[in-house]
């Protein structure tokens, strides 16, 4: 917390020149770094920094928003005159809030992951795509693949005391087949994520991804009619990525969700359907202890066995 003392003192400063009493902090930085291959050759070389301040304050009983990926103290001064300026001239009617940060947070374990270096990832690229081609004789030409990381930190800082920061991180690679035979020719990739590369298997990734697309090897239409299906949980991650937004209690406050608040405690689905929004799952590479506005992540059932019970705020 030591590097954004400069940060917060003058946020302090700007926010008594401009009267504030009641005013939120939120910051972000991020690197990444990343690599690709085409065929058989490094194909893309990528690598960032970034960091981002979000401020928002109340002012006659309205909310103030402002924004820079500038940090300077001078930056600094004009991003909380604007969000006060802004504030006077907001016309929602959103009740105003600031968390005071009185719940309970849970304790995660300081994150221990650091970026790898660049010619560790291109090795490892150049490996993974090794693999795939010597994987199966029907590997074709347009196959390719890469490998990334991620490391970010989060701050949150108010006038009432709150004082918050996260770390997360992870490394990732990924596969892209296209595999040929006389059926034709069909694509497929494969995602891993782990904390530590080594971790990943390259030989299994391969299997799974040109299993994947030897499976689609004489697909065909199907007549129209009511049929079982199975979802594989690639296919299920995907349809709630794309549903996901029914469970806002905004989207159904404001009627775009099929499912408003007379629906908590009803049945929706089926007996063996649970979705549990759980933050602090093992293998979450950004597990938080508290959510964009401070207030304490929690588990939590969306649906269990088959009943809806909550929809999710902000």
């Amino acid at each position: 917390m030591a590097e954004y003392k400069s940060i917060i003192e003058a946020v302090k400063n700007a926010a008594k020149v401009c009267a504030l009493e009641e005013y939120e902090l939120y910051l972000t930085s991020s690197e990444s770094i990343g690599c690709e291959t085409f065929r058989d050759e490094l194909s893309d070389f990528s690598s960032s920094k970034s960091a981002s301040i979000y401020f928002r304050c109340i002012k006659n009983g309205k909310l103030g928003y402002a924004t820079t990926q500038k940090i300077d103290e001078e930056e600094i001064s004009l991003l909380v005159s604007r969000a006060a300026e802004n504030a006077l001239i907001n016309e929602k009617n959103e009740e105003a809030i600031i968390y005071d940060g009185s719940g309970t947070y849970r304790e995660i374990p300081k994150l221990d992951f650091e970026l790898p270096s660049a010619a560790r990832l291109a090795d490892l690229a150049m490996d993974l795509r090794n693999v795939l081609y010597d994987s199966d004789k029907n590997i074709a030409d347009g196959t390719a693949g890469g490998t990334g990381a991620y490391k970010g930190s989060t701050m949150i800082f108010n006038s009432k005391g709150l004082v918050l920061e996260s770390e997360a991180g992870n490394a990732s690679a990924y596969m892209y087949a296209v595999v040929s035979d006389d059926n034709g020719s069909s694509p497929e990739s494969a995602f891993r994520s782990e904390y530590d590369l080594d971790n990943i298997d390259k030989k299994a990734l391969a299997e799974y991804v040109i299993n994947k697309a030897k499976s689609k090897f004489g697909a065909g239409n199907v007549k129209t009619g009511k049929y079982n299906i199975i979802f594989s949980r690639e296919c299920m991650a995907e349809i709630l990525s794309t549903y996901k937004s029914v469970f806002y209690a905004d989207s159904a406050q404001k009627g775009f969700s099929k499912l408003g608040k007379s629906y908590v405690g009803k049945k929706i689905a089926a007996d063996c359907v649970s979705l549990i929004d759980t933050p602090f799952r093992k293998d979450n590479p950004l597990k938080s202890a508290f959510d964009g506005e401070g207030y304490p992540t929690s588990e939590k059932y969306v649906i269990k066995d088959g009943v809806l019970s909550t929809m999710l705020y902000n």
